[in-house]
């Protein structure tokens, strides 16, 4: 995804454990305005507290899921 000059990318990847990892990727450039840059630099903190919680989120959602999954597979119902 890219927005004014700025790209995002939201990548799994497999960890050594045998578990995935969510990985997240922004990124600005010299293609962004210098307005921008700066505000950006400014802002820092901000995404880290905001990109940390929104990860955490989809993680926990994910783990509630495969946790439903296992059990509606264990059960002798199914």
């Amino acid at each position: 995804m890219r927005v004014h000059g700025a790209g995002l990318q939201f990548i799994l990847h497999e960890a050594d454990d045998g578990g995935t990892r969510l990985l997240l990727r922004t990124r600005t450039g010299p293609g962004r305005q210098a307005g921008l840059r700066f505000t950006d630099v400014l802002l820092q903190p901000g995404y880290l507290v905001m990109d940390r919680a929104m990860l955490l989120g989809i993680t926990q959602r994910a783990e509630r899921q495969a946790k439903k999954d296992r059990a509606s597979a264990e059960s002798p119902l199914s």
